[in-house]
Protein backbone atom coordinates (compact mmCIF):
# COMPACT_ATOMS: atom_id res chain seq x y z
CA UNK A 1 0.00 0.00 0.00
CA UNK A 2 1.36 3.41 -0.87
CA UNK A 3 1.53 6.31 1.55
CA UNK A 4 -0.93 9.15 1.05
CA UNK A 5 -1.82 12.10 3.26
CA UNK A 6 -5.43 10.93 3.54
CA UNK A 7 -4.41 7.43 4.68
CA UNK A 8 -1.72 8.67 7.05
CA UNK A 9 -4.36 10.69 8.89
CA UNK A 10 -6.29 7.47 9.58
CA UNK A 11 -3.70 4.68 9.74
CA UNK A 12 -0.20 3.85 10.95
CA UNK A 13 2.39 2.97 8.33
CA UNK A 14 5.12 0.38 8.71
CA UNK A 15 8.64 1.12 7.61
CA UNK A 16 9.07 0.69 3.85
CA UNK A 17 8.64 -3.00 2.94
CA UNK A 18 9.57 -2.78 -0.73
CA UNK A 19 10.27 -0.61 -3.68
CA UNK A 20 8.39 -2.55 -6.34
CA UNK A 21 8.96 -0.47 -9.46
CA UNK A 22 6.07 0.84 -11.48
CA UNK A 23 5.97 -0.15 -15.13
CA UNK A 24 4.04 0.91 -18.18
CA UNK A 25 2.14 -2.05 -19.64
CA UNK A 26 0.98 -1.93 -23.25
CA UNK A 27 -0.30 -4.20 -25.95
CA UNK A 28 2.09 -4.79 -28.81
CA UNK A 29 -0.43 -2.98 -31.05
CA UNK A 30 0.13 0.22 -29.08
CA UNK A 31 3.80 1.21 -29.43
CA UNK A 32 4.28 3.21 -26.22
CA UNK A 33 7.91 3.15 -25.16
CA UNK A 34 7.94 5.75 -22.38
CA UNK A 35 5.67 7.54 -19.94
CA UNK A 36 5.98 10.68 -22.08
CA UNK A 37 3.80 9.03 -24.73
CA UNK A 38 0.64 8.62 -22.62
CA UNK A 39 -0.62 12.09 -23.59
CA UNK A 40 -4.12 11.75 -25.03
CA UNK A 41 -4.16 8.00 -24.29
CA UNK A 42 -6.57 6.16 -22.01
CA UNK A 43 -5.99 3.87 -19.05
CA UNK A 44 -8.15 2.14 -16.47
CA UNK A 45 -7.50 2.56 -12.77
CA UNK A 46 -9.04 1.97 -9.40
CA UNK A 47 -9.70 4.99 -7.18
CA UNK A 48 -7.25 5.83 -4.42
CA UNK A 49 -4.28 3.90 -5.78
CA UNK A 50 -0.71 5.08 -6.12
CA UNK A 51 -0.97 4.25 -9.83
CA UNK A 52 -3.93 6.61 -10.30
CA UNK A 53 -2.05 9.26 -8.32
CA UNK A 54 1.03 8.74 -10.50
CA UNK A 55 -1.03 9.43 -13.65
CA UNK A 56 -2.85 12.34 -12.01
CA UNK A 57 0.52 13.88 -11.11
CA UNK A 58 1.71 13.33 -14.69
CA UNK A 59 -1.45 15.02 -15.99
CA UNK A 60 -0.86 18.06 -13.77
CA UNK A 61 2.47 18.56 -15.53
CA UNK A 62 0.91 18.03 -18.98
CA UNK A 63 -2.27 20.09 -18.87
CA UNK A 64 -2.15 20.72 -22.63
CA UNK A 65 -2.69 17.02 -23.46
CA UNK A 66 -3.42 14.88 -20.39
CA UNK A 67 -4.03 11.16 -20.28
CA UNK A 68 -7.57 9.95 -19.60
CA UNK A 69 -8.22 7.81 -16.54
CA UNK A 70 -11.31 5.59 -16.60
CA UNK A 71 -12.07 4.49 -13.06
CA UNK A 72 -13.22 0.91 -13.50
CA UNK A 73 -13.24 -0.67 -10.05
CA UNK A 74 -12.00 -3.89 -11.68
CA UNK A 75 -9.14 -5.91 -10.21
CA UNK A 76 -5.77 -5.94 -11.93
CA UNK A 77 -6.34 -9.34 -13.58
CA UNK A 78 -9.44 -8.05 -15.36
CA UNK A 79 -7.79 -4.77 -16.33
CA UNK A 80 -4.82 -6.61 -17.83
CA UNK A 81 -7.17 -8.83 -19.84
CA UNK A 82 -9.04 -5.72 -21.02
CA UNK A 83 -5.72 -4.15 -22.03
CA UNK A 84 -4.77 -7.30 -23.96
CA UNK A 85 -8.13 -6.95 -25.77
CA UNK A 86 -7.21 -3.31 -26.63
CA UNK A 87 -10.11 -1.80 -24.64
CA UNK A 88 -7.74 0.99 -23.57
CA UNK A 89 -4.13 1.98 -24.32
CA UNK A 90 -1.93 1.26 -21.31
CA UNK A 91 -1.68 0.51 -17.60
CA UNK A 92 0.69 1.69 -14.90
CA UNK A 93 1.15 -0.94 -12.22
CA UNK A 94 3.79 -2.65 -10.12
CA UNK A 95 6.28 -4.80 -11.99
CA UNK A 96 6.06 -7.99 -9.93
CA UNK A 97 2.27 -8.33 -10.17
CA UNK A 98 2.13 -7.46 -13.86
CA UNK A 99 4.89 -9.83 -14.93
CA UNK A 100 3.31 -12.72 -13.02
CA UNK A 101 -0.15 -12.16 -14.53
CA UNK A 102 1.24 -11.78 -18.06
CA UNK A 103 3.31 -14.96 -17.69
CA UNK A 104 0.55 -17.02 -16.03
CA UNK A 105 -2.01 -16.05 -18.68
CA UNK A 106 0.36 -16.14 -21.65
CA UNK A 107 -0.62 -12.63 -22.73
CA UNK A 108 1.05 -10.73 -25.56
CA UNK A 109 1.81 -7.55 -23.62
CA UNK A 110 4.99 -5.52 -23.20
CA UNK A 111 6.36 -4.00 -20.02
CA UNK A 112 8.33 -0.74 -20.06
CA UNK A 113 10.28 0.25 -16.94
CA UNK A 114 9.51 3.72 -15.60
CA UNK A 115 12.11 6.07 -14.08
CA UNK A 116 12.90 4.91 -10.55
CA UNK A 117 12.38 8.39 -9.08
CA UNK A 118 8.69 8.04 -9.93
CA UNK A 119 8.22 4.80 -8.00
CA UNK A 120 6.33 4.83 -4.75
CA UNK A 121 7.44 2.80 -1.77
CA UNK A 122 5.16 0.11 -0.40
CA UNK A 123 4.07 -0.22 3.20
CA UNK A 124 1.89 -2.31 5.46
CA UNK A 125 -0.83 -0.24 7.09
CA UNK A 126 -2.17 -0.77 10.58
CA UNK A 127 -5.24 0.61 12.28
CA UNK A 128 -4.47 3.60 14.46
CA UNK A 129 -4.95 1.55 17.64
CA UNK A 130 -2.22 -0.98 16.69
CA UNK A 131 0.87 1.08 17.50
CA UNK A 132 2.54 -1.68 19.53
CA UNK A 133 1.96 -4.27 16.79
CA UNK A 134 3.31 -1.85 14.16
CA UNK A 135 6.46 -1.30 16.25
CA UNK A 136 6.97 -5.07 16.60
CA UNK A 137 6.50 -5.48 12.85
CA UNK A 138 9.06 -2.75 12.10
CA UNK A 139 11.57 -4.35 14.48
CA UNK A 140 11.26 -7.75 12.76
CA UNK A 141 11.41 -6.11 9.32
CA UNK A 142 14.71 -4.41 10.21
CA UNK A 143 16.14 -7.71 11.47
CA UNK A 144 15.13 -9.58 8.30
CA UNK A 145 16.67 -6.81 6.21
CA UNK A 146 19.94 -6.75 8.16
CA UNK A 147 20.50 -10.52 8.21
CA UNK A 148 19.79 -10.89 4.46
CA UNK A 149 16.62 -12.94 4.86
CA UNK A 150 14.40 -10.30 3.28
CA UNK A 151 16.57 -10.17 0.16
CA UNK A 152 16.55 -13.97 -0.14
CA UNK A 153 12.76 -13.99 0.17
CA UNK A 154 12.27 -11.28 -2.47
CA UNK A 155 14.59 -13.03 -4.89
CA UNK A 156 12.84 -16.37 -4.35
CA UNK A 157 9.23 -15.20 -4.41
CA UNK A 158 9.33 -11.98 -6.41
CA UNK A 159 12.04 -12.83 -8.94
CA UNK A 160 14.41 -10.04 -7.92
CA UNK A 161 15.50 -7.74 -5.17
CA UNK A 162 12.94 -5.04 -4.47
CA UNK A 163 14.35 -3.95 -1.14
CA UNK A 164 14.04 -0.39 0.03
CA UNK A 165 17.19 1.61 0.61
CA UNK A 166 18.61 0.89 4.06
CA UNK A 167 18.16 4.56 5.01
CA UNK A 168 14.39 4.06 4.78
CA UNK A 169 14.47 1.51 7.59
CA UNK A 170 15.38 3.93 10.37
Amino acid sequence: MSNTKERSDKYLYSLVISNNPLVLVRSKKNPLTSIDQIAGKTTQEDTGTSNAQFITNWNQKHLDNPATIQFSGEDIDKRILDLANCEFNYLVFDKVSVQKIIKDRGLDLSVVDLPSADNPNNYIIFSSDQKEFKEQFDKVLKKLYQDGTLEKLTNTYLGGSYLPDQSELK
